[in-house]
Parts: structure tokens; sequence; C-alpha cells
């Protein structure tokens, strides 16, 4: 079914009960990933599954379940801190987000802004591999339109840099997993990669660096279905 690009991307995702199973399905990828298990392998809060949900939902557009009655930004900022560098993970976690899409069956006009987003959250939680500490007292909540980001720190507008397949971190790596895609699953065609850079006083550059970059894959086909919907 196509999307409204009016919609919110949370009601054109399905709202909470899609992002809830996403969440459960993201989850699970990860549990059964032998790279991806080791963050989400230990105890953690009973209620993760359903407060991430609430976390993309606020993000993408629905109410603010998340920042209301569970947290702030900061917050999960800090949970996300002082664990060193690990783009193998994240990387891994990014392409498994990908077919969690597909496993509860995300509306695919959708899933590139969403795939879009995940990225680059998942490229901002890294912002500080070394200490808590380093995390200031308050941020700004991050949300995301069909267009990118809305409001991110600093304000600042997002430049796309394409980048040949492969140059950016862990994508070498992840072409081998036949869990990542490297066609479009609508019309075939070869994906690209894109780098984010959110710092528009950046010169242009392949290497992501944590916190204001970010990688994302796209179909280059103007006439892909996809983009019909979307």
């Amino acid at each position: 079914m196509p999307v409204d690009p009016e919609m919110s991307l949370y009601d054109a995702v399905g709202g909470r009960d899609a992002l809830l199973a996403l969440s459960r399905a993201w989850h699970q990828r990860c549990l059964d990933d032998p790279v991806a298990n080791h963050p989400f392998s230990h105890p953690g809060h009973p209620q993760h599954v359903e407060r991430l949900a609430a976390y993309w939902g606020e993000a993408l557009g629905g109410p603010a379940d998340y920042t209301a009655t569970m947290g702030d930004h900061a917050e999960v900022m800090r949970m996300h801190a002082g664990q060193g560098e690990h783009a193998e993970l994240d990387a891994r976690a990014v392409a498994l987000f990908d077919v969690a899409m597909a496993d509860v069956d995300i509306a695919p006009g959708a899933r590139p802004a969403l795939s879009a987003y995940f990225r680059a959250v998942t490229a901002s939680m890294a912002a500080y591999p070394w200490s808590a500490d380093h995390v200031p007292a308050e941020l700004p909540f991050p949300h995301w339109s069909w267009d990118g980001p809305v409001d991110w720190a600093d304000d600042r507008e997002p430049v796309m840099a394409f980048v040949p397949r492969g140059t950016a971190v862990g994508m070498s790596d992840l072409d081998a997993s036949p869990d990542v895609p490297t066609t479009c699953s609508l019309c075939g065609t070869e994906l690209q990669v894109a780098t984010i850079d959110f710092d528009p006083t950046n010169e242009p550059r392949a290497q992501l660096n944590p916190g204001e970059m970010a990688q994302t894959t796209f179909c280059p086909n103007p006439d892909c279905p996809g983009k019909a919907d979307a």
C-alpha cells in the first residue's frame, strides 16, 4: 500500500504497534547475531523493547511518551557512552534493522526514510565513546521527518556526500553477509551508499566521524516504485 507523504513517519510506519513489533524483531535479530549480540545478551531494563519503541515513536512524529514518562535524550546518550569505539557492531546493528523492517512488513515506501533515521541516530550514539561524563546534562530530543533531521543539535543541516560502496565504515564487511541487501527490493537496482554529514563546514570525505556523520544506502533509480510510494 502506498504511503502518504503528508503523514508523519510515525503514522506511515504503522504507529505504536508497528514500532513495537519492529523493536522486538530487531532486538531478536541482534540477540541471534554473533557480532551484535554482545550488548543485548546482558540483563537490561525489563521493558527495553517497549521503551525503545516509544523513543523511536517520539522521534518519528508520534506522541511524546518517552520524554513524558521514561527519560530524556541525554540519558539515552549516557547509556550508550563510555563503551569505546565499536564501528563493526554499529554497522551490523544497522544492517539488522533493515532486515527487521522486512520481518514485520513495514510499508516499503516508508523504509528508506526509517532506515536513514536509524543509521543517523546510531552514528550519533557513538559521539561519547570514552566516558558518560562527557555527555551534556541536557540535549534536545532528535526528531526525524521524511526529509531527514528536524532540530538536531546546533540546528545543523545535513550535507549528503555520495561515496562508492565499501568506503564507509563497516560496509566492506557487511557486504559479505547474506542478510545485508545490495540491491533494491522493489526494482532490483544496485544500492549506493551515502554519507550524511551534519556539519556543513567539513571538507568532503568518506570517513565516518561518530556523532556528526552517518551512512545510509539508497536506490539511485528515479523510476523505482518505492519513490512513487514515498
